[in-house]
């Protein structure tokens, strides 16, 4: 309902019928403000789907959108990024700068692609995007490769001796997929990528 200052609040409207004391039929209601349950439950839902670090989707979060998406399939783009050499960061600089790096690549991707598309942290250091009604993949390629170029001045800046890179492997169709299937697809171009040559995409 619409408060007097145009804000609104939830509210469980509770009514049963009756009748008038001149035999006209009426309702009494009731309506009780439910917003902080509602906001309640919205913030474990928020959670439940997505990374506490970097605050993007988690893997059950981008597993919901592609489960969504793939009940009428489009034309789709899914893609996963590895850093290379992350526990070299870990290890030389300390967790707390490992998590800034992975913070970077969230905040980075969140502000490369649009808010329709699927960002998320799998685990680790493993990201992957899923983009919907993907009509021009030169376009979102061209997106990948200033994200390894940023990544890889960020690294030669702030850690040049963890000597880490981004690797990037992905598929994409029109044909209904499981998340597991697009993973599976994804990570076998990924493997491939990284066993040629790191910090690659393809």
């Amino acid at each position: 309902m619409k408060k007097k200052d145009g804000s609104y609040f939830w509210v469980h409207d509770i009514g049963r019928r009756t009748v008038a004391a001149d035999g006209r039929d009426a309702i009494i209601s009731v309506l009780i403000d439910v917003s902080k349950q509602v906001h309640t439950k919205a913030r474990l839902e928020y959670a439940a789907l997505s990374d506490p670090l970097t605050g993007i989707l988690n893997r059950k979060g981008v597993q919901s959108r592609i489960a969504e998406a793939m009940a009428n399939p489009r034309s789709y783009l899914f893609f996963m990024l590895d850093l290379d050499n992350f526990k070299q960061i870990n290890d030389l600089y300390g967790h707390k700068q490992g998590d800034e790096v992975l913070c970077f690549v969230a905040r980075h991707l969140t502000e490369s692609f649009r808010k329709t598309d699927a960002v998320c942290r799998l685990g680790g250091d493993e990201f992957a995007v899923f983009i919907a009604d993907c009509a021009n993949v030169p376009v979102i390629q061209r997106k990948i490769g200033i994200l390894m170029e940023d990544y890889r001045e960020m690294v030669q800046t702030h850690y040049p001796a963890a000597r880490s890179t981004l690797s990037v492997g992905g598929v994409s169709g029109s044909k209904s997929r499981t998340f597991m299937e697009l993973y599976q697809l994804a990570d076998a171009v990924l493997y491939e990528v990284k066993n040629s040559q790191k910090g690659l995409q393809k």
